[in-house]
C-alpha cells in the first residue's frame, strides 16, 4: 500500500532527524574520545612514558585540532622525546599560542625548547629565575638544564641541578643517567657505575646506558658483572657491534683468547673500520708473537684514529720488533704529539671548569680535536664557545676554516663574515 501524500513529509522529517541525531552522536563521541586521549596523554607524560604520551596526545589533536591545550601537551611530549622531534614540537607550540593556551605555560615551554635547540645562553637566566621561585614544574626545567650544562661542560651547575632533580624525582632514570655522565666527566668511575646501576634498575630498557655500564665494569676488570648485562642486551634485541666488541673484551679478561679472536674476526668482516676491535685484535696478535699480523691491524687503527695513544703505543711495540727504524721514529713522533695534545686537553678542560664563561679555552679545545681528525667533537666545542660568546671572532674564523674543509661553503662564508674583527680591519 502506497503511503498517502501527506505522510511523506513526516517520513522525510523522521529520516532527517535520525541523520542529525547520528551526526550529533558521532560528534559527541569524537569529543569524548579526544578528551580521554588528552587526559590519558597527560598522565603518560607525568609518568615519563613519552612514546605513549605522544601517541595519545597526537590523537587528541586530531579530535580537537583547535585546542590550545591539546597542541601544548603534544608539543611538550614531542620536545621531551629529543632532538629528532623538536621541529614538530615547535609547530605544536605555535598552534597552542594561536588557539589561546596559557601564556605562562607557553613561555616556559618556549624556553625549554630553546635550550634543547642549543640556545642555553638565551634561555638560562629565565629558567634559573623560575627555579629560584620554585616553579611547580621545576623537574621539567632541570630535565633540560642538566644535560645542557653537561654538554657545555658546566659541571658545577650540572651537579647542582642533578642533585635538586633527584630530590624532586628520585625515581627518574634520566636524572640518574645525568648523574652517571657527570661522574664520568669527572673521572669518578665507581660513582658512575653506581649511578648507571640505579638508572637501569628504574629503567631496564635503556640499552645505551647498559652498554656504558658494561664498558665501565670491564675497565674496572669486572667481567663477571658485565656478562649479565651483555646477556640482557642480547635478550632485548640489541646485539650490536658494540655488544660483540664488549663480549670479546670479556673473553680476553677471562683468558679465552681464542674465543675473542674468532669473535673479533667475524666482527671485522662486517665492520672493517671498527677501531676498538682492530686495536684489541692487534693486541692479542702481538701478545701471541704474531708481530706482522698485529702491525697491519694496529697501523689501520692508528690511521683511522690518530688520537688514541694506546693504539700508537702498541703499534710502536710492533715496529720495534720489526726493526724498521724510520717507521719507529715516525710512530714515536706521533705518540709524543698525541700525549702532548691529551695533556693540553686536560689543562683546557680544567680551564673550562674554572672559567665556564670564557670562550677561549673552549675554542682551543675544539682546535685540538680538529687537528686530530676528531671533527664532530671539535665542531661541538667550537659551537659551545659561541654559546658562551656569540661574537667571538676567533671561533667564527675557526668554524669558517672547518666548514670550508668539509665542503660546506655556505656555512663557511657565514662564519667568515662574522669572524672579521672591526678593531683589526684596515681602512
Amino acid at each position: 500500500m502506497v503511503a498517502a501524500p501527506r505522510t511523506w513529509p513526516r517520513i522525510a522529517m523522521a529520516v532527517l532527524l535520525l541523520v542529525v541525531i547520528g551526526a550529533a552522536s558521532a560528534y559527541v563521541f569524537s569529543q569524548a574520545r579526544g578528551w580521554r586521549h588528552l587526559v590519558d596523554g597527560k598522565k603518560a607524560l607525568e609518568r615519563d612514558d613519552l612514546i605513549e604520551a605522544r601517541r595519545l596526545l597526537e590523537l587528541a589533536v586530531e579530535s580537537w585540532p583547535e585546542s590550545g591545550e591539546a597542541h601544548f601537551y603534544a608539543g611538550r611530549a614531542a620536545r621531551r622525546q629529543g632532538e629528532a622531534h623538536l621541529q614538530k614540537a615547535a609547530r605544536h607550540i605555535v598552534l597552542a599560542k594561536k588557539y589561546g593556551w596559557v601564556e605562562d605555560h607557553l613561555n616556559l615551554e618556549a624556553a625549554l625548547l630553546e635550550v634543547q635547540r642549543g640556545g642555553l645562553k638565551e634561555a638560562e637566566a629565565f629558567l634559573q629565575q623560575e627555579l629560584k621561585h620554585g616553579h611547580p614544574e621545576s623537574h621539567l626545567i632541570l630535565e633540560v638544564l642538566t644535560p645542557a650544562y653537561l654538554l657545555n661542560y658546566h659541571l658545577d651547575q650540572a651537579d647542582l641541578c642533578v642533585q635538586r632533580w633527584l630530590k624532586l624525582r628520585p625515581d627518574s632514570p634520566s636524572a640518574w643517567n645525568c648523574k652517571a655522565i657527570l661522574h664520568e666527566k669527572r673521572l669518578q668511575r665507581n660513582q658512575a657505575i653506581e649511578a648507571y646501576t640505579e638508572e637501569l634498575r628504574l629503567g631496564p630498557d635503556r640499552h645505551l646506558s647498559r652498554l656504558n655500564l658494561v664498558r665501565l665494569l670491564l675497565d674496572a676488570n669486572k667481567p663477571a658483572d658485565a656478562v649479565e648485562h651483555l646477556a640482557t642486551l642480547v635478550r632485548q634485541g640489541h646485539d650490536s657491534v658494540e655488544v660483540s666488541y664488549e663480549t670479546a673484551r670479556v673473553y680476553t679478561l677471562e683468558g679465552k683468547q681464542k674465543d675473542a679472536t674468532e669473535l673479533l674476526g667475524r666482527l671485522l668482516q662486517d665492520s672493517p673500520e671498527h677501531v676498538p676491535s682492530l686495536q684489541l685484535l692487534g693486541k692479542i696478535e702481538l701478545a701471541e708473537g704474531k708481530t706482522k699480523e698485529a702491525a697491519v691491524l694496529l697501523r689501520k687503527a692508528a690511521d683511522l684514529a690518530p688520537f688514541e695513544p694506546d693504539v700508537l703505543y702498541n703499534l710502536l711495540r710492533c715496529l720495534k720488533q720489526e726493526g724498521n727504524d724510520a717507521a719507529v721514529a715516525d710512530c714515536e713522533r706521533r705518540l709524543k704529539k698525541c700525549n702532548a695534545d691529551l695533556a693540553t686537553l686536560r689543562e683546557l678542560t680544567r680551564q673550562v671548569q674554572m672559567r665556564p664563561l670564557d670562550p677561549e679555552p673552549r675554542r682551543l679545545t675544539g682546535r685540538v680535536y680538529l687537528d686530530n681528525k676528531q671533527d664532530k667533537e671539535g665542531e661541538r666545542w667550537l659551537l659551545s664557545a659561541l654559546q658562551v660568546s656569540p661574537t667571538h671572532h676567533a671561533t667564527h674564523r675557526d668554524l669558517a676554516e672547518y666548514y670550508a674543509r668539509i665542503g660546506e661553503p655556505g656555512r663557511a662564508e657565514e662564519h667568515r663574515a662574522r669572524g672579521k674583527d672591526p678593531a683589526k680591519s684596515g681602512p
